[in-house]
């Protein structure tokens, strides 16, 4: 007979996942009507182009190699760009994205690899990882 609980909810951080993946959601939506209404301009492609960039390195350099990695030295400006860069890309809270991301190397290759596991379903790009169900595991077990 196990006697775990039940990890609680934290449910003003889930509303939060939700909220920074349905504004741009709901943006993306919006742009798409307003495009097919007006047209679609050069600025508009350069200012998607541009978004686009700006955010792949907020997500790659930033979330993943600066602040899940400390892969290397930044400067205040630089750390705070890429913080900003990361959460423009709706995949949640910088705190959740590298504990999450901490935990999928932790347990690479096993069966408490969550993104392995959402790989296999197929839906890794649709569910941002603040909002998947958290793992509760012990500080031991998210070393680097």
């Amino acid at each position: 007979m196990s006697t775990e609980v039940a990890p609680e909810r934290d449910v003003l951080a889930s509303r939060l996942a939700y909220l920074t993946v349905g504004v741009p959601t709901v943006g993306t939506v919006a742009a798409v009507v307003y495009a097919v209404f007006d047209g679609l301009w050069l600025s508009d492609v350069l200012l998607f182009v541009g978004m686009y960039l700006i955010t792949a390195l907020g997500v790659e350099a930033g979330l993943h190699r600066y602040f899940s990695h400390r892969s290397f030295d930044a400067s205040g400006p630089v750390k705070m760009f890429l913080g900003v860069a990361g959460s423009m890309a709706a995949q949640g809270p910088i705190v959740f994205w590298v504990a999450n991301h901490r935990l999928h190397h932790a347990f690479a290759d096993t069966d408490r690899d969550r993104a392995e596991g959402n790989r296999r379903c197929g839906i890794t790009a649709l569910a941002p990882k603040s909002i998947r169900r958290p793992v509760m595991v012990s500080r031991t077990d998210v070393s680097h």
